[in-house]
């Protein structure tokens, strides 16, 4: 005999705040008609370490529809745990949850030290705002300060998380082949001084790979402010002097023929 399905009842919000709109795929979650849950909170914090990872999905959903604050606490402190699979499963109900996980989170990723801890919850960042992409315009700016102090830290799991957030945050959000909610211009342009401003070589690359993603994706409008701020990048003799900055402009020529080139495609067709 097969196991009761896992189900799940309409909670009332954590606080009167009005959630953005999911993007399609969270909304497939949801149009599956469910009855009563019959497992507790306990239950479900239990399967986030599950093997089976539908089970790990399921809990992880379940657990932002029912997001308390002492259910967000509580997720917050799974960030820490070595199994990366369990991890991230917090991290992915974290993300369901949205706006009212986003002050917790982000007092957490201000005030850790550990550098797991500090990665995921810029993961669960970037999450919230793939999954509620209205919200990327709205980002406080609380969020950007914690993110530039996040790049201060030495390791680079965080600096790379942190940029794939910002990336997520400033990219354009297609659904249907159009564009129905716009990149935040903040994060794009953290990723703009962090190309030229940045000690690190390794995070300028990084940080010009996702402003060339955030084009591609973009709308017209977003490719041209790409363009000509990676125009302006590889004009600028100010870097030259900046070990390893020859490397940067490489990779930013790069990407400005290819953003070049399929712009003359398009413009074509």
């Amino acid at each position: 005999m097969a196991p009761p399905a896992l189900f799940v009842t309409p909670v009332t919000p954590v606080a009167p705040v009005a959630l953005p709109r999911r993007s399609s795929h969270a909304a497939r979650n949801r149009s599956v008609r469910r009855p009563p849950p019959t497992c507790t909170a306990d239950d479900l914090f239990s399967r986030l370490s599950h093997v089976n990872p539908n089970l790990r999905k399921k809990a992880s959903y379940q657990l932002s529809e029912r997001a308390t604050p002492q259910i967000i606490t509580r997720l917050i402190s799974e960030l820490s745990v070595e199994d990366v699979a369990h991890r991230r499963a917090a991290v992915q109900a974290l993300s369901m949850t949205g706006l009212p996980a986003l002050q917790p989170v982000l007092h957490q990723l201000d005030t850790t030290d550990n550098v797991t801890v500090r990665a995921s919850c810029a993961k669960v960042l970037s999450g919230i705002a793939l999954y509620f992409p209205d919200a990327r315009q709205t980002f406080p700016q609380a969020a950007f300060n914690s993110l530039q102090t996040a790049l201060q830290h030495g390791d680079p799991v965080t600096k790379l998380a942190t940029i794939g957030c910002l990336a997520t945050m400033g990219s354009d959000f297609k659904e249907g082949g159009q564009v129905t909610a716009n990149g935040n211009a903040s994060a794009v342009q953290i990723l703009f001084s962090l190309c030229t401003a940045s000690s690190d070589m390794v995070v300028a690359a990084t940080a010009a790979g996702a402003l060339a993603q955030i084009a591609q994706n973009g709308t017209p409008e977003t490719k041209q402010h790409v363009i000509d701020h990676f125009q302006s990048l590889t004009a600028s003799p100010e870097a030259d002097d900046e070990p390893g900055f020859n490397y940067v402009r490489e990779m930013v020529s790069s990407h400005l023929e290819q953003l070049k080139s399929k712009s003359v495609v398009s413009d074509r067709e």
